[in-house]
């Protein structure tokens, strides 16, 4: 047979380059260095010498903080039985990129590196196999330590190991120290949504007069409330009985729109505040420009005394050793009902660094369960809910309307209820008296089932527990007219179904609130069963609308919502 090369070709003439690349120009590595290195090892590190060369090549890339890969055993010669000694013959490649990522310049550099870890191995007795973190930088690094295992932990963005990094302040500004939070003279937006908002102010200016404070959402707010006061826009300034702001207080205010009330130059409280409560239902503020877990700031007596918290479409219930419910955590510039089951006096505590961190669990309603926030709700607490899975939901309902939903997390939920406040976007919402029925939609399937339980009677400012929500066993349709309207509030399509027991004419009309006749949507004959028909009112301003089912000597209506 005649000659053959690297790639054991008969008739081949190609050799492997300095990189060990067969028929290679060298242009594949910019490092190549061969080394030998004789030391001693324990007897037991021989008996599996594919794992031995790993290690070995492993140590080295450590030890030389090179890419894995990198180091790699030409061969290894056993020169003694006794104290065991080796000769083990490496060899480093690295390609340009693969340089660049090291500390190295070049392979003289590397070389030198080298010859020290050789000279510390012979020294050190011989090759010894630990794993650990190796990075004299890192939280956990182990001196013992030759082969790095991934493990290091190293300090946060504040330079403390296992640490949560920066503490967002309310300014967006990130500090390391909860006290270097601005907190004398600053300035903050409160962002306001159509309907009621539920607020307080942190920090006022030294004008904290009603015409100062919302002068910034003058042209879009209908009112502003307190507990037993109110205030409303009148030709360019305000009438009632709220002239200033206080820290105390928590207010409602009402949007025709959304909008952003800015606040400028205002100063924060020098002392805590301490508030004196009467007996039921207390609007109040939370005085801080940082928030804090609920059970971080409360006081004990506050848990012991309080029967509930109310927020803006949220509630609490202290059960057990600590609040339940969908507020997780106090927010600053929002504002909160206390209801107290008798008079006392308390402090917040002052928010710590990790309470300030927890998140309010409100996921957002899904599309077609939107409803609209009042100044008046109601809240049922339940913790079984009969079929529920996690990521299902609880719709509220008043006769055809949408009055609050909840997401079902598997522990004990608050259902929202509101009710009508006066206002047209609340019109048709819960009044006194009234019982609320209660859905549970499968987020999946996007089935309904009808929920039975001990639902008490709507009344504003309640809180209710039910002990458990059941399927009704009785989910056939036992009446005939209007069924649903959905989605209410709709933009701009909504769906209406009835049923009718008997074939026969069927009339539906859509009237506006005063009553003017807005659209004939039917004037048909229908078989008897269930029907539905959309309206599409993309050509009808927002507000309240009147929907008129008629058939036989019936007549029926209800409320509809449009919100552009």
């Amino acid at each position: 047979p005649g000659p053959s090369g690297c790639d054991n070709t008969c008739g081949s003439t190609l050799v492997e380059d300095d990189c060990g690349v067969c028929g290679g120009d060298g242009s594949s590595c910019a490092v190549f260095i061969e080394s030998e290195l004789t030391t001693s090892v324990d007897e037991s590190d021989l008996e599996d010498l594919v794992t031995f060369e790993e290690n070995f090549e492993s140590l080295l890339e450590s030890q030389l903080a090179l890419p894995a890969g990198s180091v790699e055993i030409i061969s290894i010669t056993i020169v003694e039985t006794r104290a065991i000694q080796v000769i083990v013959e490496y060899s480093i490649t690295l390609t340009e990129e693969e340089l660049a990522e090291t500390s190295f310049t070049d392979a003289e550099s590397i070389q030198s590196a080298v010859d020290i870890v050789e000279e510390e191995i012979e020294q050190g007795g011989g090759i010894v196999f630990v794993e650990g973190c190796i990075d004299s930088s890192a939280c956990n690094f182990d001196s013992d330590a030759t082969i790095s295992d991934g493990s290091c932990d190293y300090p946060d963005d504040c330079g403390v190991c296992y640490g949560d990094g920066f503490y967002v302040c309310w300014d967006g500004s990130e500090v390391c120290d909860l006290d270097d939070c601005p907190d004398e003279f600053v300035s903050y937006d409160i962002d306001l949504h159509i309907a009621a908002n539920l607020i307080s102010f942190p920090a006022l200016p030294e004008d904290n007069s009603i015409d100062n404070m919302l002068s910034s959402v003058y042209s879009t707010t209908t009112g502003l409330i307190g507990e037993g006061q109110a205030s409303v826009p009148f030709f360019g300034g305000w009438e009632g009985s709220i002239n200033d702001i206080s820290f105390e207080d928590g207010y409602w205010i009402k949007q025709t729109q959304s909008d952003v009330l800015e606040v400028r130059d205002a100063y924060v409280p020098e002392s805590n505040i301490e508030y004196s409560l009467h007996f039921a239902a207390n609007l109040i503020s939370y005085p801080f420009l940082d928030a804090g877990d609920i059970n971080q700031v409360l006081p004990d007596i506050a848990n012991q005394k309080l029967s509930g918290i109310i927020g803006e479409g949220q509630a609490a219930i202290f059960a057990g050793n600590s609040w339940q419910g969908s507020i997780s955590r106090m927010e600053p510039t929002r504002g909160y009902w206390f209801i107290a089951s008798e008079s006392f006096d308390f402090q917040y505590n002052e928010p710590d660094l990790v309470s300030a961190r927890i998140l309010n669990s409100k996921p957002s309603v899904p599309d077609g369960f939107e409803y609209i926030q009042s100044t008046k709700q109601a809240f049922y607490f339940v913790d079984n809910v009969e079929g529920a899975e996690i990521g299902d939901w609880i719709i509220a309902y008043n006769g055809n309307n949408i009055v609050g939903a909840r997401m079902w997390n598997g522990q004990m939920i608050d259902i929202p209820a509101m009710g009508d406040d006066g206002s047209l976007l609340s019109a048709g919402y819960c009044m006194p008296g009234d019982i609320v029925n209660l859905k549970l939609y499968k987020q999946d399937t996007g089935q309904f089932v009808d929920l039975r339980g001990d639902v008490s009677e709507w009344s504003d400012l309640s809180i209710h527990i039910i002990d458990s929500l059941v399927a009704k066993s009785d989910v056939m349709v036992n009446e005939f007219g209007l069924q649903s309207i959905y989605p209410n509030p709709f933009n701009p399509l909504t769906n209406i179904e009835f049923s009718i027991e008997s074939d026969q004419n069927v009339s539906i009309s859509i009237y506006d609130i005063n009553g003017r006749l807005v659209e004939n949507l039917m004037d048909d004959f229908k078989f008897k069963g269930s029907h539905s028909i959309e309206w599409n009112a993309s050509n009808s301003p927002s507000g309240v609308y009147i929907v008129k089912l008629q058939f036989n000597d019936t007549v029926q209506s209800s409320k509809l919502m449009l919100i552009k």
